[in-house]
């Protein structure tokens, strides 16, 4: 289920509990960006646009997200997430703080990423900024789906 949308996190009384636990936090489309906009992210929803990409450029190659469990290998550079258009997040990040890593990039625009990780101490919050599940996922989106809960563990 949505859990918020145009930045408005909708159970503001559930993040603050969640917040307060050391767990990391895998963040889907408008709920997710805005649950870190709540918490006071730099990839919240203040620092983001919509899109319809279904497919990302994949940054760095040789990280793990691409790697494990699952290898997912990018055909210059680029992985399509989804069979077709949809909604997606992309955090605008002209240059990445120290606290960000740029997973996966908007193939039209080297500035926003609607895959994207920050990290405060050991804990450690991604956005995947698209609202859709598995069902309608590609099988390299849904391997990198399991790549990121895997690593966030």
């Amino acid at each position: 289920p949505d859990t918020g949308r145009n930045g408005v996190f909708a159970a503001p009384d559930i993040a603050g509990l969640l917040l307060q636990y050391p767990f990391p936090v895998l963040g889907l489309g408008q709920g997710g960006s805005a649950f870190f906009e709540q918490a006071g992210l730099g990839i919240g929803w203040a620092h983001s646009w919509i899109s319809f990409d279904p497919s990302v450029y994949v940054v760095d190659p040789a990280a793990r997200y691409w790697s494990e469990p699952y290898t997912i290998t990018p055909l210059e550079r680029r992985v399509q997430l989804y069979a077709e258009r949809l909604e997606e997040i992309g955090v605008y990040v002209p240059k990445p703080a120290a606290s960000l890593t740029p997973i996966g990039r908007e193939t039209g625009d080297p500035a926003h990423y609607p895959v994207i990780r920050e990290t405060h101490g050991e804990r450690s919050f991604i956005l995947w900024g698209y609202s859709r599940g598995p069902t309608a996922m590609t099988d390299d989106g849904r391997s990198l789906l399991v790549n990121l809960s895997h690593i966030l563990r």
